[in-house]
C-alpha cells in the first residue's frame, strides 16, 4: 500500500476534493490520504496540521528571505518532512500537489 500526502492551502479548496477522489480512483494500492494544511480543509482525507511541524512559514522566510517563491519553498519542506511528523505514514508515499 502507498500513502498519499497533499499539501494544501485554503485557495486550493475548489480542487482539493477532485484531487482526492481522482487519487483514490486512479492510483493503484492507495492506503491512506493525508492533507497537510493550516486548517482542516476536507473530511475525505486525514489531516496533518501545519502546527505539528517544527518550523513555520516565518522560519523559512527568515532563512531565505521574503519573495515570491517563499511559500513554494515552505511547501517543499513540508512535503519532505511529512514522514517525520506523521508517524502513521507508510514507508511508501506519493506526494502530490
Amino acid at each position: 500500500m502507498i500513502d498519499v500526502v497533499i499539501p494544501a492551502h485554503i485557495k486550493d479548496i475548489d480542487t482539493l476534493e477532485l484531487c482526492i477522489s481522482n487519487i483514490k480512483e486512479n492510483v493503484i494500492d492507495v492506503g491512506r490520504v493525508f492533507v497537510i494544511s493550516r486548517d482542516r480543509l476536507t473530511e475525505n482525507a486525514e489531516w496533518i496540521p501545519e502546527k505539528d511541524f517544527p518550523f513555520t512559514l516565518d522560519d523559512v522566510s527568515d532563512i531565505i528571505g521574503k519573495h515570491w517563491r517563499t511559500c513554494w519553498y515552505y511547501q517543499q519542506v513540508l512535503k519532505l518532512y511529512a514522514q517525520t511528523v506523521e508517524e502513521e505514514l507508510s514507508d511508501s508515499i506519493l506526494v502530490t500537489d
